[in-house]
């Protein structure tokens, strides 16, 4: 039996991962806040572009899905408009 935690703070909500389609490959970095994650992404970032040039910053690139001051609409657009490897930001637990 598998069991789904639900997880909302002020800022964030773990049921916007619902629905959301992940392709094959795509990374999700799931850190605890305050822990590197923006050095994580970074990394990756410079794994999958080959090098530091990025199409944009590394926040546009790979959004925090969760994230409640950002519409899931507009994040699921961006992320499906995405041709490279794509690499998701999260504080939730895996």
């Amino acid at each position: 039996m598998t069991v789904r935690r639900h997880y909302r703070s002020v800022d964030s909500d773990s049921a916007r991962w619902d629905g959301f389609a992940l392709r094959p490959g795509d990374i999700v970095i799931s850190t605890p806040s305050k822990s590197g994650t923006t050095w994580m992404q970074t990394l990756c970032g410079l794994l999958i572009f080959e090098g530091p040039d990025f199409p944009d910053r590394v926040e546009n690139i790979s959004p925090w899905l969760d994230q409640l001051t950002e519409p899931m609409d507009a994040i699921v657009a961006w992320l499906g408009s995405q041709e490279h490897r794509r690499f998701i930001k999260t504080h939730t637990p895996p």
